[in-house]
């Protein structure tokens, strides 16, 4: 009984060290540069862009994380997660792992952040109010911005924004007319639900610096300064690869009051997704 206890153990090792050397590809680490890689891949590897891997050294120690971003032949972009995957370096299939490895959160194996950058377009539907007219003013504005999103958590993120603000408003009065354009520095903290199409909730705020006024008969020069506005926004990011997707956004700016304006505007925009 001992001696067949033996020979079962020992065929269980073996089938065990067979299975995990059959999980680590033929790929390897190809050249590097940072967190950038260049794969080496084989079609028998079925390795597929927005594949997560683990990079093993030669004694199968998992010592990084890459994600595939393009695969073009034989060679493939990737991503590592840390930096600490070398040239040289085997990769494996996460499924491969130990049961503690797969105790992981899905979310969390899948959405490894690239960054992310996006280009905007947009119009705004603005009202003011001033006292002393007897009509309120409105009109539509537009926005042009450049974003970049910031990962605090994996559900949490900060996008900066960088770009112009056209804030046009008038009533047909005499001396019923406010246009501004600004640059608007700013950002916004958002709750991503995840997946392809990623809807998101946030609270952004927008500081607007002036850079002219011309046209602007409803307010004087001088109280024309900077400001800034809170955004209250909803979205989504729509990504049909890793590297490119839709953003759009539809924010209600809340200007600051004062006892002779009340400003807001509804700003909607819509644009390109980079991610690298």
């Amino acid at each position: 009984m001992k001696s067949t206890s033996k020979i079962l153990s020992s065929l269980c090792l073996v089938f065990g060290i067979l299975f995990l050397t059959s999980t680590v590809y033929s790929a390897s680490i190809l050249r590097q540069k940072g967190k950038k890689v260049i794969l080496k891949i084989s079609k028998t590897d079925k390795i597929a862009e927005g594949d997560i891997l683990y990079v093993v050294d030669q004694n199968k120690k998992k010592v990084d994380l890459v994600k595939v971003l393009q695969i073009k032949g034989d060679k493939a972009k990737g991503k590592l997660r840390s930096g600490r995957g070398k040239v040289g370096m085997n990769l494996m299939a996460k499924n491969s792992a130990k049961k503690t490895d797969k105790k992981e959160k899905p979310k969390k194996q899948e959405n490894e952040n690239l960054t992310v950058m996006t280009l905007q377009f947009g119009a705004s539907m603005n009202t003011m109010e001033i006292q002393g007219l007897t009509e309120s003013l409105s009109g539509s504005g537009s926005v042009v911005k450049a974003t970049l999103d910031y990962s605090i958590t994996q559900s949490i993120d900060i996008r900066g924004a960088l770009g112009m603000f056209n804030f046009l408003a008038e009533a047909k009065c005499t001396s019923c007319k406010t246009n501004i354009n600004y640059v608007l520095v700013g950002g916004t903290a958002r709750y991503n639900f995840g997946g392809s199409f990623n809807v998101w909730l946030g609270l952004g705020y927008e500081a607007l610096i002036p850079m002219s006024s011309d046209g602007t008969t409803a307010l004087n020069k001088e109280s024309i300064t900077n400001t800034g506005i809170l955004i209250p926004k909803l979205g989504f990011d729509y990504r049909w690869s890793p590297s490119m997707g839709i953003p759009f956004e539809v924010g209600y700016g809340i200007f600051p009051p004062s006892q002779d304006v009340n400003t807001s505007a509804i700003i909607v925009s819509l644009g390109l997704l980079f991610g690298f």
